[in-house]
């Protein structure tokens, strides 16, 4: 069962997003919105006994490669999977938004392309990095801790929410303004959205001394 407005991923988030079509879905065509709808209510008369599953289709004449494809495809995929597996009496829009916003740390980490709406609060987590060791009276300088924070930027040494209104649109994190005592001069790896040209979400070089998020 697919529903335009609510099923074709390869539809643009926002009459802002650089890939993607607007035939079925025109202006706000995200996550929320793509989750939140009954397959039964589709057609008169159906129930879920006639229903094989949701389908989210994707035509690619406006993308290329898998980069791209993963853009368009997460999280609206996700809203599509739950709707699939979940019986419509327990499935909550605002409860599946913020379990989105704890799953998107763990896409970042693996690599994985996604949009990151500002329709989510993206989490964020922080990891200490498994120990060295160095001869006595040795300088070291080794990352003490990965950040995984979607919807963030690195300027200089400072992470901070992407609030700029670019091709991709504004986000929304999680990562609190004031740093963390703890934080100060401690080596992590951010994994910053990707920039407005779409590229892939690269694993960033290691930086020292981040001081804010």
């Amino acid at each position: 069962m697919s529903r335009g407005a609510s099923s074709y991923i390869d539809q643009k988030y926002n009459p802002k997003t650089p890939i993607g079509l607007n035939w079925a879905c025109a202006g706000v065509c995200d996550a929320p919105q793509y989750y939140n709808w009954d397959p039964k209510t589709v057609i008169s008369g159906l129930s879920d006994e006639h229903i094989l599953g949701p389908e989210a289709p994707l035509w690619s004449e406006t993308v290329r490669g898998s980069t791209e494809v993963d853009l368009l495809a997460w999280p609206r995929g996700a809203s599509h999977a739950e709707i699939g597996w979940t019986p419509q009496a327990k499935r909550n829009v605002t409860d599946f938004t913020q379990r989105l916003g704890i799953v998107g740390t763990h896409w970042n980490v693996a690599g994985q392309n996604f949009y990151d709406t500002s329709l989510v609060k993206w989490n964020w987590e922080l990891a200490g990095n498994p120990g060295t060791s160095a001869p006595t009276n040795t300088s070291v300088t080794f990352p003490l801790g990965y950040l995984s924070a979607p919807g963030t930027k690195v300027a200089g040494n400072a992470i901070s929410p992407d609030s700029t209104n670019d091709d991709d649109g504004v986000s929304n994190s999680a990562c609190p303004l004031a740093p963390p005592s703890a934080w100060t001069g401690v080596t992590v790896r951010a994994k910053p959205r990707p920039p407005s040209s779409l590229t892939p979400r690269a694993m960033p070089t290691t930086q020292r001394g981040f001081t804010a998020c």
